[in-house]
């Protein structure tokens, strides 16, 4: 399960669903970029947040075993499967995932950390996800790990722990991928985006970068499941966050988890 935790992005949150405006100084163009950068900051953040769940379905459909915190193993599992190839042109949704999580430990008062929680701090999940990128590719995302100033002897850790992140949910995934050339499970995933009139531009947000449908295809075409889990995005009565449903066996997207990156987007 993922909860935004800010309380000062919940109220960003509401200004921004009131419609407030931010003054942008500049020229049109780099306004533009603005809000390109603004766009890729949440979609990013959505995307990692989105396959964080779908690492919790698989846990629990696929029976698999975890040591440790399997929040932390399915953070583990969305980096690796996020972390684009070596020739792949995709965007670097990690990086967006890694500020996001930055800019929620900044709202945090260190009292107010809740340091018995399942989930792993904030930071530490930001700093997880860069050694894992950094580790995977040391030459591409040098930048990343400069961002982020990893020590040079955690940077070398980190290429280990990124091999064994790899060689781990291999082996863990091996017999539950679907073979190639095998037909896909079409329609065994059930895609649902809920009506809501507070959040339709969240809706329509979510339904243009086509989340739930990538969700739903890596469910269906990637992996050897039951037929029935439903993929959803609906209001969660003012909760933000995102979730698998075991009992359901539903992966929920919550309007208001959109609109909370919205808002940290425009207060960047």
């Amino acid at each position: 399960m993922f909860m935004f935790k800010s309380l000062a992005g919940m109220i960003l949150a509401l200004l921004f669903v009131a419609g407030c405006s931010i003054d942008q100084a500049g020229n049109a163009s780099s306004s533009e970029m603005s809000r390109e950068d603004s766009d890729l900051f949440v979609e990013g953040n959505l995307f990692f947040i989105a396959y964080h769940e779908l690492g919790h379905a698989l846990v629990s459909e696929l029976d698999i075993p975890i040591a440790g915190k399997e929040e932390d193993a399915v953070d583990r599992l969305a980096t690796w499967l996020l972390t684009p190839e070596d020739d792949e042109e995709s965007p670097d949704y990690l990086i967006q995932s890694i500020d996001g999580w930055f800019q929620s430990a900044n709202d945090v008062k260190p009292d107010d950390i809740e340091w018995w929680d399942e989930h792993g701090t904030d930071e530490q999940r930001a700093f997880q996800i860069a050694c894992l990128l950094y580790g995977s590719k040391p030459d591409r995302y040098k930048s990343v790990a400069d961002d982020v100033d990893l020590p040079a002897e955690r940077r070398e850790s980190c290429v280990d722990e990124a091999e064994q992140n790899e060689d781990s949910w291999s082996r863990l995934l091996d017999e539950h991928w679907l073979e190639d050339g095998k037909d896909s499970q079409k329609p065994s995933t059930k895609l649902v985006y809920r009506n809501t009139k507070k959040f339709a531009k969240q809706r329509t947000y979510l339904q243009n970068i086509e989340l739930l449908e990538e969700i739903a295809t890596v469910l269906n075409e990637d992996f050897t499941l039951p037929p029935g889990i439903i993929v959803e995005a609906s209001e969660c009565d003012g909760e933000s966050n995102a979730f698998w449903d075991p009992e359901d066996r539903k992966l929920k997207i919550c309007y208001e988890l959109v609109t909370d990156y919205q808002a940290m987007a425009v207060s960047d």
